[in-house]
């Protein structure tokens, strides 16, 4: 768990977004990245590992559904013995209170390219809110098997969304969208305690990280962000003329990496091979030397 540095904020339309937190996903490993500062700071990592656990265990799934029940347990709060599910995430029920200038059926239609999703100033908000309120609803009342009867019409049968929500639900968007209404305001009594299951007691010790060690995980992260590959060559670089005696197995990995995807297949290898000579704990590295 990191700081989130300032060149990962990411611009919308010219207009930068302040958030708490950064998932970025590799082939190899996840990052998050947290804003410490940040008074939610752990809502992002429950919601991105919503994420993790939902496409683990499940097919493709519409964009609502993704991110309507990783919001949904974004929020969960544990306690001694039990958590509580359910409760709003901050913002969502003053906006969901506003006119809606989302339809049901946009929000249903949203997909990872769709301007709504994309765009802050374009409904971003309210989407996740509406979402977030329409994966509450179908939990708080046993909806999902009639959930995935809608995946499948809308996704595998190319069913209308209008029909598959009829054929799906039994209603009309419009008696859905009623119903999520009505559903708004018995969000309070709707959040679910359940008892927390029994923890092994593990013991563990804590060491200090090495300021070589920090470096090289920036830069790792750098690695992993399509945006950030000349920035983790010049980072592993570095760290590489300062090794002195102990030559830093993560630099030569990473630069390995950098040079595979370059498809310069004769210096990766040289750099995996100093990295596993260096002790690499690192797998792959060790399949590729």
């Amino acid at each position: 768990v990191l700081s989130a540095g300032q060149e990962f904020k990411k611009d919308v339309e010219g207009k930068p977004i302040d958030v708490g937190a950064l998932y970025l996903k590799g082939d190899d490993r996840n990052f998050i990245v947290l804003d410490v500062n940040s008074d939610s700071e752990w809502r992002p990592v429950y919601h991105e590992y919503a994420h993790f656990m939902l496409e683990m265990n499940l097919p493709r799934t519409p964009l609502w559904f993704d991110e309507g029940l990783a919001d949904y347990f974004s929020t969960v709060k544990f306690e001694s013995n039990q958590f509580t599910l359910g409760a709003a995430p901050p913002g969502y029920l003053e906006l969901l209170d506003k006119p809606s200038t989302l339809p049901l059926d946009q929000v249903l239609s949203v997909t990872p390219f769709s301007r709504e999703y994309h765009s802050m100033v374009h409904g971003r908000s309210e989407f996740y809110a509406r979402s977030w309120l329409l994966a509450h609803y179908l939990l708080s009342n046993k909806k999902l098997a009639q959930a995935m009867q809608y995946f499948d019409l809308t996704m595998n049968h190319r069913v209308t969304i209008a029909q598959a929500v009829q054929q799906a639900f039994g209603m009309t968007l419009k008696e859905l969208s009623d119903a999520m209404k009505e559903h708004r305001g018995r969000i309070q009594q709707t959040t679910q305690s359940y008892p927390a299951p029994p923890v092994e007691k593990l013991s563990y010790s804590i060491d200090g990280v090495k300021d070589t060690q920090v470096r090289a995980l920036w830069a790792d992260l750098h690695l992993h962000s399509p945006d950030h590959q000349a920035q983790a060559e010049t980072e592993f670089r570095q760290l590489l003329s300062e090794e002195g005696e102990h030559p830093n197995a993560a630099a030569h990995a990473g630069l390995g990496y950098l040079a595979l995807r370059k498809g310069d297949l004769a210096r990766a290898q040289r750099e995996f091979e100093k990295a596993a000579q260096a002790g690499s704990d690192d797998a792959y590295v060790w399949y590729l030397a």
